[in-house]
């Protein structure tokens, strides 16, 4: 029990990245002292990924935990080794169909190979299990916020590269305005309200309008 708490207790930092990952820096701990999932931990925060990965099938050679599977994921996604983890992704999809996690990695390997429609549905699917899970228990937790600014980012780049149309126009400053009021204090916040202030003066026309826009 006390193993399985450990992995499960990592389980935030590899469901949503590196973001928030300050909080869980070890100061003044060297590695020879860490647990296994921790150090892992310590090099996914370092960008030491294939470290991580190594300590992460050692784990599953112990003991096959879906969490373990989806962190190994991670690093997997972030050394480009798309085929291997969107593979295993999938595979934990048919085990269980409702875990948010498995839709969040995939999500992120989508994005990350440039796949935009495809990375928008799966975290928009992240987006639904995960408020089910909170529904169905009853919590005061929310979903993880940064799925709706990966969102509004896709259509961003968009706007930058190709433009994006009015209803694309409308779902990115959705996107953002979700992002802002779900997690305010954001260091970034004033930076991004700014950007969603000056775009929207800049709605592409409904009947076939596209707004392409490099911010500068």
């Amino acid at each position: 029990m006390k193993k399985l708490l450990l992995i499960l207790g990592f389980w935030t930092v590899a469901a949503f990245g590196q973001e928030n990952s300050n909080r869980f820096k070890d100061v003044g701990v060297s590695d020879g002292e860490l647990p296994p999932m921790a150090l892992a931990n310590r090099y996914m925060i370092q960008g030491q990924y294939k470290l991580a990965e190594n300590i992460y099938r050692d784990e599953l050679n112990r003991t096959d935990v879906p969490a373990v599977r989806q962190q190994l994921c991670n690093a997997l996604i972030m050394q480009k080794q798309y085929y291997e983890a969107d593979t295993m992704l999938r595979g934990l999809v048919l085990l269980d169909s409702n875990a948010e996690g498995n839709y969040w990695f995939l999500a992120i390997s989508a994005d990350r190979q440039e796949k935009s429609d495809v990375a928008l549905m799966l975290y928009k699917k992240y987006i639904r299990k995960a408020q089910q899970r909170i529904q169905n228990s009853h919590s005061v937790e929310t979903e993880n916020p940064k799925a709706w600014l990966k969102m509004g980012s896709i259509f961003r780049r968009q706007m930058h590269n190709k433009g994006i149309n009015d209803a694309e126009w409308v779902e990115m400053v959705y996107d953002y305005e979700v992002y802002l009021r779900m997690n305010p204090t954001d260091q970034f916040a004033f930076n991004l309200q700014e950007f969603v202030d000056q775009v929207r003066l800049r709605r592409p026309d409904p009947m076939g309008g596209v707004l392409v826009w490099d911010e500068k």
